[in-house]
């Protein structure tokens, strides 16, 4: 299980800079909708971590790819290929208390934080889907 530091505010309220995060290697096959991964993104200078929720997931030639979004993001993110993939987020840590978000209740809780943001990227993944 790795610790993290959050930098940015694309998950707020959930996760805000300087929260830590439990973050736990899984298999792509155990990834599910409204998870919080983290993965690595290249970008100017470097590899970049990011943490988004993924909404949804594609099966490709080259393995399944994760569509994912920040909470407070307004758009999609591209799609994450599997390998890119750190880990699920498992619980946060703010001002020493510690909230588990893999659970059940936590999954649960999470998903009404994410609000409207996150159900209009769902419909939107229904109408892709409605489309192939």
């Amino acid at each position: 299980m790795k610790l993290l530091e959050v930098a940015g505010k694309s998950m707020s309220p959930l996760l805000k800079p300087g929260d830590r995060i439990q973050v736990r290697r899984v298999k792509p096959a155990q990834i599910r909708w409204g998870d919080i991964i983290v993965y690595s993104r290249r970008a100017p200078g470097g590899n970049q971590l990011k943490v988004h929720r993924v909404l949804f997931r594609q099966e490709t030639l080259r393995g399944p790819v994760f569509w994912t979004k920040g909470d407070w993001d307004r758009r999609l993110d591209g799609p994450v290929p599997s390998f890119s993939v750190i880990g699920i987020v498992t619980a946060r840590e703010r001002n020493g208390d510690l909230k588990l978000l893999h659970t059940p209740l936590g999954k649960a809780q999470t998903l009404a934080m994410a609000g409207i943001g996150t159900a209009t990227a769902v419909l939107w993944r229904l109408v892709i889907a409605s489309s192939h």
